[in-house]
C-alpha cells in the first residue's frame, strides 16, 4: 500500500513539473523607477497632511465624575451644626438609679461627678471641670470652684445664654442674703422656661449646684439631647441646701 500512494513531496514536486512544462514563462514586470515612486509617495503624504489639517479637531470633552468616584461622605448626624454626640443612655440611667437610692443629703455630689463621666463629650471643657471639683471639694469650697470655672469668658457666654438675666446676675446674687439667692436665679433666669424645675423645690438649693444644673439643663435642651435620666440627675444637683 505505501508504494501505491505518493507522497505530498512527490504530488507537489509531479506538480511543479507539470505547470513548468505547459505554462510558458511570464515575462518579469517592469520595476518602478526610483524617482517615480518617490513623486507617488510625496504625493500620497502631502493629501493625507492635508487631509489631516482639513479634519475638525473633535471637541473637548468635559471630565464627569465617574461611578468609581468616592463621593464626599454626608456628615454624620452628631457633627452637624447644634448636633451632640448620643449620651450612654445605660450609664445614665444607672446614674438616675443610683440618685433614687441615695442618701439624704449626698445626691448632689452622686450627681455632679456622674454628669462630669456620663456628659464628657456633650459639654464644654469648663462645664465638666466645674462638675468634678464640685463633687471632689468640701461644701465650703463648692462655691469657689464653680465660680472660679464660670469667670472665664466661655463660662460668661454660656451663662448669658442659659438665664436671660444675663452675667449681671452673678453680681445680684452675691449681695443676696443665702435665702434668697435659688429665688433670685429663679426670676431673673426665668428657669419655668425650662420646665424640669420647681421653684419650691430649689428655693433652699445651693446657688453654685443650681447655676450647674441652668447650664448643663439649657445646653442639652438647646441640641434637644436632654433625656429622662439625665433630667433626674440634673435636678439632683439642686437638692443641696444653701449654706444659712
Amino acid at each position: 500500500m505505501r508504494a501505491a500512494i505518493p507522497t505530498l513531496t512527490a504530488l507537489f514536486a509531479a506538480t511543479g513539473l507539470v505547470v513548468a512544462a505547459c505554462a510558458p514563462p511570464k515575462p518579469p514586470k517592469p520595476k518602478p523607477k526610483a524617482a517615480a515612486l518617490d513623486a507617488d509617495d510625496d504625493a500620497e503624504l502631502a493629501a493625507a497632511d492635508s487631509e489631516a489639517r482639513d479634519e475638525p479637531e473633535p471637541p473637548a470633552v468635559e471630565a464627569t465624575p465617574t461611578a468609581d468616584a468616592a463621593p464626599d461622605a454626608a456628615p454624620d448626624a452628631a457633627t452637624k451644626a447644634g448636633a451632640l454626640p448620643p449620651v450612654d443612655a445605660v450609664a445614665a440611667q444607672r446614674l438616675a438609679d443610683a440618685l433614687r437610692h441615695a442618701d439624704e443629703g449626698n445626691e448632689s455630689r452622686i450627681a455632679a461627678a456622674g454628669l462630669a463621666e456620663i456628659e464628657a463629650e456633650r459639654l464644654p471643657d469648663f462645664m465638666i471641670r466645674a462638675l468634678k471639683d464640685y463633687a471632689d471639694v468640701v461644701p465650703e469650697q463648692r462655691s469657689v470652684v464653680v465660680s472660679r470655672e464660670l469667670g472665664d469668658e466661655e463660662g460668661q457666654a454660656a451663662w448669658n445664654q442659659a438665664c436671660s438675666g444675663g452675667v449681671v446676675v452673678f453680681q445680684k446674687v452675691a449681695v443676696a442674703a443665702p435665702s434668697e439667692r435659688a429665688k433670685l436665679l429663679w426670676g431673673e433666669c426665668d428657669l419655668e422656661r425650662l420646665g424640669i424645675f420647681d421653684a419650691e423645690t430649689i428655693a433652699d438649693a445651693d446657688p453654685s449646684a443650681l447655676l450647674l444644673a441652668v447650664l448643663a439643663a439649657d445646653r442639652l435642651q438647646r441640641a434637644d439631647a436632654l433625656s429622662d435620666a439625665e433630667t433626674v440627675a440634673i435636678t439632683a444637683l439642686t437638692t443641696a441646701p444653701a449654706e444659712r
